[in-house]
């Protein structure tokens, strides 16, 4: 009731804000909407004013007040209005680091995985492990290298897209899981890299 209740501007604007997540910058707001600055403030002001976004002016952010409005707002999309935003989100994230150096590898993956882009996803996932790695969070990059294995099969030439080939993500996916406490985890995928090897071999 109380986001139906805001113009319709402000109501496109909560649209795209909730593709985002609970919180996007204001730059990312504007450039993703497509609209002239004045309007994008309009939009926004309506939606702060009708408490459902806050802003911060420390970092130049807006999130939703409740993350049960963004998820109600995300759910309400039209599938293609959704996967839309998506990869328009991907796009600009890509643009704005394409080496996804800061951490925004992982927000990339999740756009493009969310808009059907699977190679992106994976060369977006491959990245935000290695992020994980160097800010030592094991168990945010083995989840990374767990999910690029599963896309590993449904991306055409996946080595070449990720940079890597699929032992070497396999023996990364190893060691972060030995990181994280997930022995289990870490036998079977070292076992599993041993194993390509031996087939590799076999084949040459």
């Amino acid at each position: 009731v109380r986001i139906e209740a805001l113009s319709q501007p402000a109501q496109q604007m909560l649209r795209v804000a909730a593709v985002a997540g609970r919180e996007a910058s204001h730059r990312l707001l504007a450039a993703a909407t497509g609209w002239p600055e004045v309007e994008v403030e309009r939009g926004l002001r309506d939606a702060i004013a009708g408490q459902v976004l806050v802003a911060s002016a420390a970092t130049e952010s807006y999130k939703f007040r409740h993350a049960l409005l963004q998820e109600a707002v995300y759910g309400d999309l039209l599938p293609g209005e959704r996967t839309r935003l998506h990869a328009t989100y991907a796009r600009l994230l890509a643009e704005a680091d394409p080496e996804g150096g800061d951490g925004s590898a992982a927000e990339l993956a999740w756009h493009c995985l969310a808009s059907h882009d699977l190679p992106g996803g994976l060369a977006a996932l491959v990245r935000a492990a290695d992020h994980a790695a160097t800010v030592f969070a094991p168990s945010e990059a083995f989840r990374h290298l767990t999910q690029a294995l599963e896309l590993w099969s449904r991306v055409p030439d996946a080595a070449a897209v990720a940079g890597v080939d699929r032992v070497e993500v396999l023996v990364r996916a190893a060691e972060a899981a030995n990181h994280s406490g997930e022995f289990r985890q870490a036998v079977g995928l070292a076992r599993e890299a041993v194993g390509s090897i031996d087939e590799d071999a076999e084949l040459a």
